[in-house]
């Protein structure tokens, strides 16, 4: 009698350990907004949100040109109200030269500013409001520079398409609808061959992130070494996975305080839900991937590091390929 009402008390509260994840934002939200928050696009508004300086990412064409005499001309928007110190510019094709400076001039908003020498941020005299739905006329004009420069939005690298792509449409922004190009697929449920891997190094040559979103693909592939030796030597090498230890335990542990890799992405935030009473938590990676996938996945966020070498990189996987 004992021994059933420990399975019944057992039961029930692992059962309301895992109803705490539906109190809680999914993962991929919570990644969502951390990502418009922290990661500019080509042009981002300068806000505060909780204390906190955040992005507003802005909606472009695929890239802008800011010619030495030839000043850039667009409109932007906002979803929501939006009250900015600034104009911050993300992703520039080649280094800004030194003395350079940015002008930005928002006509009935704004007289002309120009940033610091060198820097690609532009500072408002005050917070300025931008009202949601109103289109806004922006001129970008560079001084001190006898070349152009090129904006282009930042390019995010997913494992395959068969997942979840991140940031999610939501808050009202439209993140691949100007704002982030997501469009790079490394395909790591592909069968490894010379094909995947020149794919893999192609998406990763062109990507500034890489965001996992679950454990569907390394959670299943990294469970098969007799058929992605080199799909596993990937997951290891951007994990810092020795190969004295289980893959899915590496994934388990990982944490950016802790993570080093020899792919040349950085580890730079995650997120999860995991079950929970109080402050125990109880991490269920080592579940079936279709446990967690759907509704509380563990979702991983890279940043490219000056030390990436698509060279290194394939020297490291190609030893691994199948026969």
């Amino acid at each position: 009698m004992l021994g059933v009402a420990a399975v019944l008390a057992y039961s029930v509260l692992w059962c309301f350990a895992f109803t705490r994840i539906y109190t809680r934002e999914t993962p991929r939200v919570a990644a969502s907004r951390w990502i418009f928050n922290n990661i500019p696009a080509a042009l981002s508004l300068s806000t505060t949100t909780n204390n906190a300086e955040a992005m507003y990412p802005l909606s472009l064409p695929a890239a802008i040109t800011i010619g030495p005499n030839v000043p850039a001309r667009f409109s932007i928007t906002v979803s929501r109200e939006v009250y900015a110190s600034g104009l911050q510019l993300g992703f520039i094709e080649q280094q800004m030269p030194e003395g350079a400076t940015i002008s930005v001039s928002i006509p009935g908003v704004t007289p002309e500013r120009s940033s610091a020498a060198g820097s690609s941020r532009i500072s408002f005299p005050s917070l300025l409001r931008f009202e949601p739905g109103r289109q806004y006329p922006v001129i970008l004009t560079i001084q001190n520079s006898s070349s152009a420069l090129v904006l282009r939005r930042p390019r995010i690298g997913h494992e395959t398409p068969w997942d979840d792509t991140l940031p999610l449409r939501i808050d009202g922004f439209d993140p691949f609808g100007g704002m982030y190009d997501g469009d790079l697929t490394l395909e790591l449920f592909f069968r490894d061959e010379p094909l995947k891997l020149e794919k893999i190094i192609s998406a990763l040559d062109k990507a500034d992130y890489v965001f996992i979103t679950s454990q569907r693909v390394w959670g299943s592939v990294g469970r098969l070494s007799s058929v992605y030796p080199m799909t596993q030597r990937f997951y290891r090498d951007l994990i810092g996975c020795p190969d004295s230890e289980e893959l899915l335990e590496c994934f388990v542990q990982l944490k950016p305080e802790t993570h080093t890799s020899s792919v040349g992405f950085a580890l730079i935030k995650t997120f999860e839900s995991y079950p929970s009473l109080g402050q125990w938590k109880f991490p269920d990676e080592r579940a079936d991937e279709s446990f967690s996938v759907y509704d509380h996945p563990r979702v991983f966020l890279f940043r490219k590091t000056a030390q990436f070498s698509a060279s290194s990189l394939r020297e490291r996987l190609a030893p691994a390929l199948v026969p």
